[in-house]
C-alpha cells in the first residue's frame, strides 16, 4: 500500500520531442502528435498525425501496425502511410500530406496543438489540427479527444463545418486481440473481456492479414516478420457539425 514511484505509472508529456505518455488506472496511452513546416527533410517520419497505441493491464489493445521493410513494395510503403496508423481521413485526405516531395510546403504544412487534464477519475488528451485545409471546395476542422477512465477509453472526434464530407477512420488491433461481431456497431475482444462500441453513422468494414492494394491487416512487431491483425475501417458520409464517438469497455 506504499507510494509508487515507478515512472511507468506516470502521465509524461514531452512536447519538445513530441510524444506523450498518459497513464490512468492500468491504462496506458501513447500519442505522438507533431506540427510540421512542410519543407522537405531527410527524415524517416511515418504519417502518423492523431494516430496512438492503448495498453490495458499491460497489453496492446490499439497497436501501430509497424513496417514490415523498408523497400518501395506495396506492404512495405503501407507501413508508413497513414492506412497503416489509427487516423482519420476526410474525402480521402489524412490530417498530413503524404504527397510528392516537390508538393508546396505551405500545402504540407500544418499545425499542432494538443491540450492534457488529469483527475482522480479522467484523464483526456487532445489533439487539434489544421490539416485539412488542404481540402477543395470544403472547409472542416478537426479535434481529436482521448478520454481514459477506470474501465472504460473513448475516442471523440469533433468534425466542424458546414457541408457533407465522407469520412474513414482507422482502427488497427495487436495481432493477439480477437474481434467478434455482437451487431451492426458493437464487437466483443473476447480475450480482453471487453466491448468495442462504434458510431452507428459509419458502416464497419474488417480486414485481416491482405498483402494486396488496398494492403491491410498486416503487422510487423519485428522487421520482416508478418502477422495478420485486425483492421477496422469506419467509412461513410456525415454532415456537418458532427462528432464521432468510438468506445471501449471493461465488462
Amino acid at each position: 500500500g506504499g507510494e509508487v514511484n515507478d515512472w511507468n505509472y506516470k502521465t509524461e508529456i514531452y512536447p519538445d520531442s513530441y510524444w506523450h505518455r498518459v497513464v490512468h488506472d492500468e491504462a496506458i496511452l501513447f500519442v505522438h502528435a507533431e506540427s510540421s513546416t512542410g519543407i522537405l527533410r531527410a527524415d524517416h517520419k511515418h504519417a502518423d498525425l492523431l494516430s496512438f497505441v492503448f495498453y490495458s493491464s499491460g497489453k496492446v489493445i490499439f497497436s501501430d501496425p509497424g513496417r514490415v521493410e523498408y523497400t518501395q513494395s506495396v506492404a512495405g510503403l503501407y507501413g508508413k502511410s497513414s492506412a497503416a496508423h489509427n487516423t482519420l481521413y476526410v474525402n480521402g485526405l489524412s490530417p498530413v500530406s503524404e504527397g510528392d516531395n516537390w508538393f508546396h510546403p505551405k500545402y504540407k504544412s500544418v499545425d499542432v496543438n494538443i491540450k492534457n487534464s488529469v483527475s482522480n477519475s479522467t484523464s483526456m488528451f487532445v489533439i487539434k489540427h489544421n490539416g485539412f485545409d488542404r481540402l477543395s471546395g470544403i472547409i472542416v476542422n478537426h479535434e481529436r479527444k482521448f478520454i481514459i477512465k477506470k474501465n472504460s477509453f473513448h475516442i471523440e472526434d469533433y468534425l466542424t463545418g458546414k457541408q457533407c464530407c465522407h469520412v474513414e477512420l482507422k482502427f488497427h488491433f495487436c495481432p493477439q486481440i480477437s474481434l467478434d461481431r455482437i451487431n451492426q456497431n458493437n464487437f466483443v475482444l473476447s480475450s480482453e473481456n471487453m466491448t468495442l462500441i462504434t458510431d452507428d453513422q459509419l458502416e464497419k468494414v474488417l480486414t485481416k492479414g491482405n498483402f494486396e492494394n488496398p494492403v491491410s491487416g498486416l503487422s510487423a512487431s519485428v522487421y520482416g516478420i508478418v502477422e495478420p491483425c485486425n483492421t477496422m475501417t469506419l467509412t461513410g458520409k456525415v454532415e456537418l457539425p458532427t462528432i464521432i464517438k468510438t468506445h471501449l469497455l471493461r465488462k
